[in-house]
């Protein structure tokens, strides 16, 4: 077994190289590999953005204090990013609260913006 200080020694007389190598796995320098570690899910429960779109959409459309017409959905990989407008905030924060926890949905970022109701031709 060796000591501690023969460890240290061997270590520190090796060659060192500044190589980087990142990648998905993780990111390897000199004598080290620093892991990225990403949680995934099991293929079983996978939810596919195109399917996590029709649930949200479907939830949007039934919920009947957010106007779907305006809301714009975008999906990738579980992520879901609300944009367009609506009239009042609490239609706005409605629509995130309703979806947050579908299945499938992993975050959401609520880019809705409220339509202020003044028009340019209503500014003198």
């Amino acid at each position: 077994m060796q000591r501690d200080s023969q460890i240290h020694k061997e270590v520190m007389t090796k060659p060192k190289f500044d190589v980087r190598l990142q990648s998905s796995i993780g990111e390897m320098c000199g004598s080290g590999i620093i892991a990225k570690i990403r949680p995934r899910s099991s293929v079983a429960s996978f939810t596919a953005d195109t399917e996590v779109a029709k649930r949200v959409s479907g939830i949007l459309k039934s919920n009947s204090t957010v106007n779907q017409e305006n809301i714009r959905i975008k999906v990738e990989e579980g992520h879901v990013t609300l944009t367009g407008t609506v009239e009042k905030e609490f239609q706005r924060q409605s629509a995130k609260i309703v979806i947050q926890h579908l299945g499938g949905v992993r975050s959401v970022v609520n880019l809705i913006s409220l339509n202020s109701g003044i028009n340019s031709f209503d500014i003198v």
